[in-house]
């Protein structure tokens, strides 16, 4: 593989994608809806996606302070990372929350087309009289109290609520199914034995939340996509000592083993998503090897280097 045709993998443009208007029939049928609502609806569907998409988001964060400054000037030892990082994720969540709203309706489709499919009318009826039910109201409540808990911190939010007093109310109302009278116990255990319920914890947990993270990604890329100068001013300003800014992009690594050959690192992103990791061995009577040797002078065996090229094409380890 050639460096023009590395530089042509990373260099393909990913279309962006917008909100757009929503037909969604099976949003007028009242069965439904109040079916969903019984289990607290869109806010505990925003929430189990939150959730779901933690680790992705904290990655993505990550990638993005990289973006601000460049890999090889700081990483999550320096002192200016974890303020940085904080300042990023509120910088993120205050431009995520109206746009999100946007794509709510696209959300709200996808989750009745899943309930549609996954429960028939009698099942969604029958999980609707449950969770309307004393017993029901009180385990669904607890519910979306411990995802609210889980999901604190992760855009759009926006969390009102400090983490302490949902992490104590959450704990409360789990500690009072604990409580319920004995007829009301009963029922909930029974149906959280049945079958129906394993169908609505699917439901919920992959079909909602499988939505509603995707949904959440897509806003993160497009805040990033549309306003990366904001959001390095943001930061910047909030958090003195963050390093300079570059204007070249970052390419990969390149180490050098004990024997003197190159093991080279491409990687490729699409927005913040990493769709390309490639690693290329060249040894040292490769015709390449001085190529790679004059892109990170003074490299010697043990070290690694992070590798940058600018808009002329021209690869070093200068960011």
């Amino acid at each position: 593989m050639t460096w023009a045709t590395v530089l042509t993998f990373l260099l393909v443009a990913t279309l962006p994608v917008h909100a757009a208007p929503v037909d969604d029939p099976a949003a007028a049928d009242p069965a439904l809806r109040r079916f969903t609502e019984s289990m607290h609806g869109d806010a505990y569907a925003l929430d189990v996606g939150r959730i779901a998409y933690r680790r992705r988001y904290d990655t993505a964060l990550d990638d993005i302070l990289y973006l601000v400054a460049p890999r090889g000037t700081w990483d999550a030892t320096s002192p200016a990372w974890a303020p940085a990082r904080a300042a990023l994720a509120e910088a993120i969540a205050s431009r995520a929350r109206p746009r999100y709203g946007e794509y709510l309706p696209a959300a709200r489709r996808l989750m009745n087309q899943a309930s549609l499919r996954a429960l028939t009318p009698d099942e969604r009826a029958a999980v609707t009289a449950f969770f309307e039910s004393p017993e029901g109201r009180a385990f669904m409540d607890a519910r979306a109290r411990s995802a609210a808990k889980d999901a604190f911190g992760v855009p759009p939010g926006p969390d009102a609520e400090p983490l302490a007093r949902l992490q104590a109310e959450s704990k409360a109302m789990l500690d009072g199914l604990d409580t319920l009278p004995p007829a009301q116990a009963k029922a909930l255990d029974d149906f959280l034995e049945s079958p129906l319920w394993k169908k609505v914890l699917h439901l919920q947990l992959v079909e909602w939340a499988d939505t509603t993270s995707f949904f959440l990604n897509e806003v993160t890329q497009e805040v990033v996509r549309e306003e990366l100068p904001a959001l390095a001013s943001a930061v910047r300003t909030a958090v003195p000592g963050v390093p300079p800014p570059t204007n070249k992009t970052y390419l990969g690594t390149v180490a050098m083993a004990s024997d003197g050959h190159f093991d080279v690192v491409v990687e490729h992103f699409a927005g913040l998503n990493r769709v390309g990791h490639y690693t290329l061995r060249f040894a040292k009577d490769a015709p390449q090897w001085r190529d790679i040797a004059s892109m990170a002078p003074g490299i010697h065996p043990g070290d690694t280097r992070y590798l940058f090229f600018d808009a002329g094409g021209r690869v070093g380890d200068r960011p």
